[in-house]
């Protein structure tokens, strides 16, 4: 199951990439922050994945939810937590409520904490970006290990950061 959740992030990833949706800034009223949280206790696995789109048209926005994202405010309303082997996974957003840059409605607004048995693992202050820089968030407790990626895209460059947060 989480092979294959792998395998969906990363089409969907590419296809998102391949429309153009993440490679460009985004001038537009319609930016959707999200977050998919992924909690398989038998497999020893979570996952906690940001995502935000300028423009997502409700086709989009149904297919995205169809694949387990909620949006930024829906998550941040609850306190979601994982029960793995590993110890309890709590996961918080942060809304903060900043207003949209002039011409620009991909404004950064929220914050992220996750922490594993009382102990902070990722603690991020932007989690999609904004208008002249997105990113994406991709956090994975798995087995042992917790491994923590961010990718940015800025003017049409991409880079990922990866570093392994800690074992348990």
């Amino acid at each position: 199951m989480a092979e294959r959740g792998l395998r969906l992030w990363g089409s969907l990833l590419l296809a998102l990439a391949a429309g153009g949706w993440l490679a460009a800034p985004a001038q537009a009223d319609g930016y959707v922050p999200l977050v998919r949280v992924t909690c398989a206790p038998p497999a020893r696995y979570a996952a906690i994945e940001t995502l935000g789109l300028p423009d997502a048209d409700p086709a989009a926005r149904a297919a995205l939810a169809a694949q387990g994202f909620r949006g930024l405010g829906e998550i941040a309303r609850e306190r979601l937590s994982c029960a793995l082997p590993q110890g309890t996974l709590l996961i918080a957003v942060t809304i903060r409520g900043r207003p949209p840059a002039p011409g620009c409605a991909a404004t950064e607004d929220g914050r992220l904490e996750v922490s594993l048995s009382g102990r902070t693992i990722v603690s991020a202050d932007s989690l999609h970006g904004g208008c002249a820089d997105l990113m994406q968030h991709s956090i994975r407790v798995a087995g042992t290990g917790v491994r923590h990626c961010v990718i940015s895209f800025h003017g049409g460059a991409s880079a990922v950061n990866c570093s392994s947060v800690g074992s348990y």
